[in-house]
């Protein structure tokens, strides 16, 4: 009973987390104007139909209603070329980037 409801605990933070980026992402791309924003997902895998497929899934949706572009970047399994991939990102001039947690020690 304990695991379940840790795994809801932490399904609800990265719920919350997800909404707060997509809204802070919004609200910078709303003090531009006349410009056309990115988003870029970072995650390690998407297929699988976990909760990162969800994730993505809203982020697209977002970007439809808002009217920004969105990507998603997998990284795969090899952690060696994370902190590459983030670099790779932030150096491509995207608005705005969220990822998992798998990159939190390259942020």
């Amino acid at each position: 009973m304990k695991k379940k409801f840790v795994k809801i605990a932490t399904l609800l933070v990265f719920s919350a987390f997800i909404i707060s980026a997509v809204s802070l992402a919004l609200a910078a791309a709303e003090k531009r104007s006349g410009s056309n924003y990115s988003v870029t997902f970072l995650c390690r895998s998407l297929g699988d139909m976990s909760f990162v497929d969800s994730a993505k899934r809203g982020i697209d949706q977002l970007a439809s209603d808002y009217g920004f572009n969105a990507k998603a970047v997998e990284a795969g399994g090899d952690a060696s070329k994370y902190e590459s991939y983030v670099n790779d990102i932030c150096e491509s001039g995207v608005d705005f980037v969220i990822s998992t947690n798998d990159f939190q020690d390259y942020v």
